[in-house]
């Protein structure tokens, strides 16, 4: 690690296991990796205050909700919940879309089922995955949200966004938003 990653300060810093007690002072490192905000560090040392040192026990340690404490530190509206989420997106209307899919139009004599959603709806359904992606949410379940739909279909909008190449690949189970490659 280079000196100046030492010198800098932690992107979050507070006291932990009780904000206003402490005893210790937890520090955690982001960085964005994959297009969202990734711990990259974790330092935990006692706070100097209200009291003498305690030791810091495994115990103690397996207490740690690391999740929570880097949500803390990741973007998005108010507590990171799905719903304030969609609600913020659409208050502040930093998404300009359909709420209700369109209709795809008819696309000449290929026989079976015509399309009922088309490109441009895909684009929504990958807009909304990404911007929850980013904030740190469950992007499917977003976008399950954003068009008042079930997870099922929320899954299979998602798939085909994917497919019609809206968004990455992925394999199964794995969350992703970014176009790099994974490692």
């Amino acid at each position: 690690m280079s000196s100046d990653q030492h010198d800098r300060p932690p992107d979050l810093s507070f006291l932990w296991p009780d904000d206003a007690a402490g005893p210790w002072v937890a520090e955690i490192d982001l960085a964005e990796i994959g297009g969202r905000s990734e711990c990259v560090g974790l330092r935990i040392a006692w706070a100097g205050y209200p009291r003498p040192p305690e030791p810091l026990r495994t115990s103690d340690l397996r207490r740690l909700r690391l999740a929570e404490m880097i949500g803390r530190g990741r973007p998005g509206p108010g507590d990171l919940d799905v719903t304030s989420f969609v609600r913020h997106l659409r208050h502040n209307g930093e998404l300009d879309v359909p709420e209700a899919p369109s209709p795809a139009p008819p696309s000449g004599p290929k026989g079976g089922r015509p399309p009922l959603y088309d490109d441009e709806y895909y684009d929504v359904v990958a807009e909304v995955y990404r911007r929850a992606f980013a904030a740190g949410l469950p992007p499917r379940k977003a976008v399950a949200e954003w068009f008042k739909a079930s997870d099922s279909a929320a899954s299979k909008w998602v798939a085909e966004a994917r497919k019609r190449g809206a968004l990455p690949p992925t394999e199964r189970g794995v969350a992703r938003a970014d176009e790099k490659e994974q490692d």
